[in-house]
């Protein structure tokens, strides 16, 4: 193909001539006319660039190799139209524009003002009914914080082991000074008891003046050796004294208790006729008795030298034939007081009560009116003395 502005041969598929430049299709030209009765109307007054106008003292410059394709060759059959080269598609926003920029249009002009910026191509405006989001924390703030809580975490650990090692330590000293105290407690407790229920059992809780305890006896056979022992004065499971015509029988404690004193034992009578009791004092004149019937406690004198008995007094009392009876007499001068299972049976305050003592004290068995045969059994006897 001849370019119809340069006369050479150029590519029947270009559209303008590798050689000129010149348009070689009316639809290049077209293009070309279309682009520059599109320019604003101030760039009419603005000369040309110094590109566009010929110079005529400039020799001719050689074709544009990145503007023209290679020339054509005759012995290579015809290729299809280059895409790039043969002008862009049409740009769809502007009509008869090309998109290709390179191609369409001369360069912008120097001398003209700035144009403002496309307030389509800038970002787009805020959306104003988005609300603003906040700004993100850096990932800096939240590992010291996290960085932070772990050490406070650490510190609390710490100082919560040492505490509980502490409170354990005072927890072992005071358990351990609880049990001594403890032990001490239970050992003094057990003292103190012990003590007291020596004291209880030594205490005498029918005197207060006679609180010596000087004697307990016939517990056992082993206490007979302190009694006569003899065919009338046995120890049987008790110490037993019999008769066998109803005559009073007498058994000695070998052992001298003072003419003040207070006696407590357990007594028991084998059938309605019996009699048993004690000799609290004798003299060479005189014999003072307490009697011990069913039913009846009675205190005696007997005036050997006009052998009569004198009655001082007597009293009802809860002695049953053959229940042990838990009796007790406190003599004390002319005063004597007698007590049934611990409660107050009679008292008197006679002079004729008020004897010495040369004889020991003795246990007795007889019969009412000297009727019969009949025993009286003594066990557990307690003595106590000023």
């Amino acid at each position: 193909m001849v370019c119809p502005q340069c006369g050479k041969d150029t590519s029947e598929y270009a559209s303008f001539c590798s050689h000129c430049g010149g348009p070689l299709r009316q639809g290049a030209q077209f293009q070309a006319n279309t682009v520059e009765s599109v320019q604003p109307a101030y760039e009419e007054k603005v000369p040309p660039p110094p590109e566009y106008i010929q110079n005529s003292y400039t020799p001719a410059q050689p074709p544009n190799a990145y503007m023209s394709g290679p020339p054509s060759n005759p012995y290579t059959p015809a290729q299809p139209p280059n895409a790039y080269m043969s002008g862009a598609p049409s740009n769809p926003y502007v009509s008869g524009q090309s998109s290709n920029a390179y191609m369409s249009g001369p360069p912008s002009n120097p001398y003209a003002p700035a144009q403002p910026p496309n307030a389509y191509i800038s970002v787009p405006p805020l959306n104003p009914y988005t609300p603003t989001q906040p700004p993100k924390k850096g990932k800096g703030m939240l590992i010291i914080i996290l960085s932070a809580v772990a050490l406070l975490i650490i510190i609390s650990s710490i100082i919560g082991v040492s505490a509980y090692k502490q409170q354990a330590a005072q927890h072992v000293a005071a358990t351990n000074t609880a049990l001594t105290g403890t032990a001490h407690t239970q050992a003094t407790g057990t003292v103190v008891a012990q003590a007291s229920a020596t004291a209880l059992a030594k205490a005498n809780p029918y005197s207060p003046t006679m609180q010596t305890l000087v004697s307990t006896t016939l517990t056992g056979s082993q206490d007979i050796t302190d009694w006569d022992n003899n065919t009338t004065c046995m120890y049987k499971q008790g110490y037993v004294i019999s008769t066998t015509n109803g005559q009073l029988v007498s058994c000695n404690y070998n052992k001298n208790v003072g003419a003040d004193y207070t006696a407590e034992m357990d007594v028991n009578i084998n059938n309605d006729n019996a009699e048993g009791g004690m000799i609290l004092r004798e003299t060479a004149d005189t014999i003072e008795i307490l009697y011990i019937d069913k039913g009846l406690v009675a205190l005696q004198v007997f005036d050997s030298v006009k052998t009569q008995n004198i009655l001082l007094k007597n009293a009802s009392a809860p002695i049953a034939v053959n229940v042990d009876a838990l009796v007790a007499v406190v003599v004390n001068h002319g005063v004597m007081t007698v007590f049934v299972n611990h409660e107050q049976a009679l008292t008197i305050d006679d002079n004729r009560a008020d004897i010495g003592q040369t004889y020991p004290f003795a246990l007795l068995a007889t019969s009412i009116n000297n009727k019969g045969a009949s025993t009286a059994t003594y066990k557990n006897v307690r003595l106590w003395t000023v």
